[in-house]
């Protein structure tokens, strides 16, 4: 939760720096501090995003249901070796504590994770442990003790390809660069983005996580009624989905509902520029249909 991340911070950081494949299962509960420690919350999406010293981007995938978790968890895993990075499971309590009827999956049903360590040096060359894949910007990675690719990490600035500590200010920009852009590389291999309901109209409700229930609910019951209602629901909050652009700005108004006070509302509008509205109730307790359409007749009239 919230308070151990907090307590992981240096460590993310150097996990960033060092570019190293870490999967943190983060579950929100109610805080600051001990806070509401049984209840839940979607109050640390911005300690995901932004909770480090530095320019230091960690990718967010965030599952919707319970059963979903596994397979938000099982990305999470894919992800931070393809890409070399950190990678945020960004869960809360209603879905910690919550269950579903959930097929268990057969272990070949299941996308293979490749794990591609390197085991051997160019012909007559050092080892280059921050030389990158072209595709994905993911650097070499080889096992500790490999013979010939003996090699420093840690937490000080890396040359460009050698991996050597540097302190020259443009390779520290170059760097502050690379790692922001092979996190947002993420977003070239993401499906497009599901709109349930018309592709343009009136209102979108747009979510993440455990809201996901309340609102396709509410969808749902104001469909076919006055106005031409959608709902999409967030899976990867950073990066973003390519054509989330595009499918915001088909709708007149936008309803991001949270049970925070307008995380994920600040980043879509500083991302989009689009008058996105809040539903935004903070009280350890899951938000219920009824709220969302409520406060969806009441932006529609």
């Amino acid at each position: 939760s919230g308070p151990g991340v907090a307590l992981k911070t240096e460590a993310l950081g150097l996990a960033v720096m060092v570019e190293l494949p870490v999967v943190v299962v983060h579950v929100q509960r109610g805080g600051p501090a001990t806070g509401l420690p049984t209840k839940t919350e979607q109050a640390d999406l911005f300690q995901a995003m932004f909770g480090r010293n530095g320019e230091a981007p960690i990718p967010i995938v965030a599952p919707s249901t319970p059963g979903d978790c596994f397979y938000a968890a099982y990305e999470a895993a894919r992800v931070a070796l393809k890409y070399m990075t950190p990678v945020f499971v960004l869960s809360d309590g209603y879905l910690a504590n919550g269950s579903e009827p959930w097929a268990i999956p057969h272990v070949e049903d299941l996308p293979e994770i490749p794990v591609n360590f390197t085991t051997e040096k160019p012909d007559g060359e050092h080892f280059h442990p921050y030389a990158r894949d072209p595709e994905t910007l993911a650097r070499l990675w080889a096992i500790p003790g490999t013979p010939g690719l003996e090699h420093r990490i840690g937490g000080l600035e890396k040359e460009d390809i050698t991996g050597n500590v540097s302190y020259d200010p443009d390779n520290h920009h170059h760097m502050v660069k690379l790692r922001a852009e092979k996190v947002q590389r993420i977003a070239r291999e993401l499906p497009p983005t599901e709109v349930f309901g018309p592709e343009a109209g009136d209102l979108l409700i747009l979510g993440w996580g455990s809201t996901f229930g309340a609102c396709r609910a509410a969808a749902e019951r104001l469909q076919g009624k006055d106005f031409a209602i959608s709902h999409v629901h967030l899976r990867w909050i950073h990066p973003f989905p390519q054509d989330l652009g595009d499918i915001l700005s088909r709708f007149k108004k936008v309803l991001i509902p949270e049970i925070n006070s307008g995380q994920l509302l600040h980043l879509i509008r500083a991302e989009y520029l689009i008058d996105a509205r809040g539903l935004n109730l903070v009280r350890g307790r899951p938000i219920r249909a009824r709220d969302v359409v409520n406060a969806i007749q009441e932006l529609l009239g």
